[in-house]
């Protein structure tokens, strides 16, 4: 007979445990000058890491189990992606209920590989995306319509055009401000933000899931993250590099009007 072991993660806490006075257990970490470590040891949250950039994210609060495998018809859908070739190219898919007061946004499909040409990045991305709602755009890094390249001079944005993935539309690419949207998204409810946290990631999204996890500040510029410099890094950048994009232009995707005059206003070259 053959058994199967599974494990399961049960978060404890200080307050758990009924032999210990939690008043004197948090005062005995007042000397703990980091305030992660502190919050790990008393609620069990092990996401925490010292130098953490993104320190609002919590599983409990901000992964869920996929809710389905296509938006319902009636959502907002929109893409932000991310060009590369020896560093992945990478794509997240995002999704917004426009009916609610507050609506939550769902990250709800990732991708990421590297290796491939223009031309089949876009392909792959529409053919993940088949018996999705329709899109309302795509949000990409400015560079990739913008800068040319080879001796034609076509950018890379030419190239997902020519492959059928269209509109797309340069993102913010304001790296501060589009830090502090993340934050704020991963804000969570209380007393002082009455409004439910934004930001829901399917647990598909692995890379996604890890890199708000595990992304660290720069040493340098503290409002800043650090940036992988080898192609072969282990932990990526790419999944929040297409987050940021997301999140700074849901209010274009959520608005028809301005919708229109970006799509209107955007040239490819």
């Amino acid at each position: 007979t053959s058994y199967r072991y599974r494990r399961a993660y049960l978060q404890a806490r200080l307050s758990d445990n009924p032999s210990l006075s939690y008043e004197q257990a948090m005062a005995a970490m007042a000397g703990i000058s980091d305030p992660e470590l502190r919050d790990a040891i008393a609620n069990g949250n092990w996401d925490l890491t010292a130098g953490q950039f993104f320190s609002g994210f919590r599983r409990n609060l901000h992964v869920v189990e996929p809710l389905w495998s296509h938006p319902p018809d009636d959502w907002f859908i929109w893409r932000a992606l991310d060009w590369g070739h020896s560093a992945p190219a990478a794509c997240l898919w995002l999704a917004r209920n426009p009916a609610v007061a507050f609506p939550r946004t769902y990250a709800y499909r990732e991708w990421m590989q590297p290796g491939l040409s223009d031309y089949e990045q876009a392909k792959t991305v529409l053919k993940l995306s088949v018996g999705d709602p329709f899109c309302r755009l795509n949000l990409v890094d400015p560079s990739i319509v913008r800068d040319r390249k080879g001796l034609a001079g076509v950018t890379h944005g030419r190239e997902w055009v020519r492959a059928g993935l269209k509109p797309l539309v340069p993102a913010n690419n304001n790296r501060p401000l589009g830090w502090s949207r993340i934050h704020k998204a991963l804000a969570h409810q209380n007393e002082l933000y009455p409004v439910p946290t934004e930001l829901q990631i399917f647990d598909t999204c692995t890379n996604l899931i890890d890199q708000l996890a595990n992304t660290q500040r720069d040493e340098t510029h503290y409002e800043d993250i650090h940036q992988p410099r080898n192609p072969d890094a282990k932990l990526r950048d790419e999944m929040i590099e297409t987050l940021r994009y997301g999140l700074m232009g849901a209010a274009v995707v959520s608005k028809k009007t301005q919708y229109r005059k970006s799509r209107s206003s955007y040239r490819i070259g």
